[in-house]
């Protein structure tokens, strides 16, 4: 439950805080800039999102004057270095987000992508990501998560691990959305297909990397479908 708008937090400096002090009170703000990061009041993550799609349709120019002169291993490498870099950047806070939040971003991915291999506008998405073989926003969130989960994980010992990551559920639609509640769910659920619970970072990188690239769109949300 959010506080009511009546709430204030004042940041004493006096030795003995009274109600009449001149200590300053703190400014209430729907959105914060934080390492780079637009935080909003509801964790919805749109401000976060919009700052995103804008920054990743600036880089269209980019890739259409580099695909007349340089060959598609290049672009797929310039790609990595400054779309995905920007997209992944703090993915595991914002990469839950709502479906509709999401697909904005990857909107703005496939655009680039479209526009380096010269597909047409309405070029069928599925074609796209495979033909390109990079992962979709929404992927990239679960990777990353996995990754993240991973190496949190005590020392190898399968039975702790398996203990830490089947930890306890939470019911609440925001909990659903964050990377506290949903890390070690994706993991757990992939860990029944990969068994990458005893492997290194690199090895689970590379394995759940091939996995999910050959996922499809409906697939890779069901990942994030919260059973309670």
């Amino acid at each position: 439950m959010r506080p009511s708008q009546t709430f204030s937090i004042t940041a004493h400096s006096c030795l003995n805080p009274i109600p009449s002090c001149d200590c300053p009170t703190l400014i209430r703000s729907e959105n914060i800039k934080y390492l780079g990061v637009q935080i909003d009041d509801g964790l919805r993550w749109d401000k976060q999102i919009d700052a995103l799609t804008s920054r990743t349709m600036r880089l269209i120019y980019v890739f259409k004057s580099l695909r007349e002169s340089a060959k598609f291993d290049t672009l797929k490498m310039v790609y990595y270095a400054l779309c995905q870099s920007v997209i992944g950047y703090c993915i595991t806070a914002w990469g839950g987000a709502a479906k509709s939040n999401i697909l904005r971003v990857e909107r703005a991915q496939r655009a680039i992508l479209k526009v380096m291999t010269r597909k047409p506008y309405r070029f069928p998405t599925s074609e796209l990501y495979s033909n390109c073989k990079v992962l979709t926003v929404r992927q990239l969130f679960v990777l990353r998560s996995i990754l993240r989960t991973h190496t949190s994980l005590p020392p190898p010992n399968l039975n702790k691990r398996q203990q830490i990551i089947t930890g306890s559920r939470h019911k609440t639609t925001f909990a659903k959305h964050q990377f506290f509640t949903l890390g070690r769910y994706i993991y757990h659920k992939i860990n029944k297909d990969l068994k990458i619970l005893q492997l290194n970072t690199n090895a689970v990188k590379n394995k759940v990397t091939e996995w999910l690239l050959e996922r499809d769109y409906a697939y890779t949300e069901s990942l994030l479908a919260y059973i309670t």
